[in-house]
């Protein structure tokens, strides 16, 4: 899930919660303010923000109403990384496919994505980056061309590589290029093993068997049309929340015929994969 228009200056609010529906609640409450992401480390979840005065201004009225407590911190864009090193850790995504930072070894047989952390969601340690990266696993093929819709850390571009695809990625972003490139070379892959293309799927004339797109509804909902258009044969939905896939099934109606293999859903978040009949 990419993350547009990279701030130079963020703001961090931490709230304590006592179980997961209160963290699901919780991050409900805050997806309307353009979060930069979430982490949750014991008990406690952080909420980071783009430092404008309009988003400051309604998150604050939001926890004064509900009453909630918190704390809150400023950051400048360099400190992120080192703020976000204390809580990434490996992270198992299903049996065989782990998520690694640099920093992090491990002995265990499987596949292996290592990710550098930068302000984009696509760590692996999103409900919605691992509901995509486990179909993926699943259902992907060696040969079969893949496109990545909203790419951002190009961590689901780089699992496609790795199983074999034949792999084009894209995002709206251009400050995601760095980061990108530099998580290519971390799964010793090369630049010119993935094509990265800054723009919409709604620009992309080519078809794929396998599209694949997490990104938050309000963002997808304008451009599924194309998804579908891209679509071959396979497409995969994440990074809607529960209750919105029922929104985007009605919507796809409109363009295609469409069989659903898989839905998956992990604590407030829901995703598929379709096979699209034309």
């Amino acid at each position: 899930m990419a993350i547009t228009n990279t701030p130079k200056k963020y703001f961090c609010i931490s709230v304590p919660f006592k179980n997961e529906i209160e963290e699901e609640d919780l991050i409900a409450k805050f997806l309307n303010f353009s979060p930069l992401g979430f982490k949750s480390f014991e008990k406690t979840l952080w909420i980071y923000f783009p430092y404008e005065e309009d988003i400051k201004e309604k998150v604050f009225n939001l926890l004064k109403q509900e009453g909630i407590k918190f704390s809150f911190e400023f950051f400048f864009h360099q400190n992120w990384n080192e703020n976000w090193k204390k809580f990434f850790k490996i992270t198992k995504i299903c049996e065989g496919l782990y998520v690694l930072p640099p920093w992090k070894k491990t002995k265990r047989p499987g596949l292996k994505i290592y990710i550098n952390p930068a302000l984009a969601f696509g760590t692996g340690t999103h409900e919605s980056t691992q509901i995509a990266m486990k179909l993926i696993y699943k259902y992907l093929l060696p040969n079969q061309t893949f496109l990545d819709v909203g790419t951002g850390s190009g961590i689901l571009s780089i699992l496609a590589k790795k199983i074999g695809a034949q792999v084009v990625a894209c995002d709206i972003d251009e400050s995601i290029k760095e980061n990108f490139y530099e998580n290519l070379i971390l799964n010793g892959l090369k630049k010119e093993d993935i094509k990265l293309f800054i723009g919409s799927a709604k620009d992309i004339e080519e078809k794929f068997d396998f599209v694949v797109c997490n990104i938050e509804l309000q963002h997808m909902f304008p451009i599924l049309k194309y998804l579908v258009k891209r679509t071959k044969k396979y497409l995969i939905l994440s990074g809607l929340l529960k209750g919105e896939l029922s929104k985007v099934f009605n919507e796809i109606e409109k363009y295609s015929k469409f069989k659903i293999l898989e839905k998956i859903s992990k604590n407030n978040w829901e995703g598929c994969i379709l096979e699209i009949q034309k």
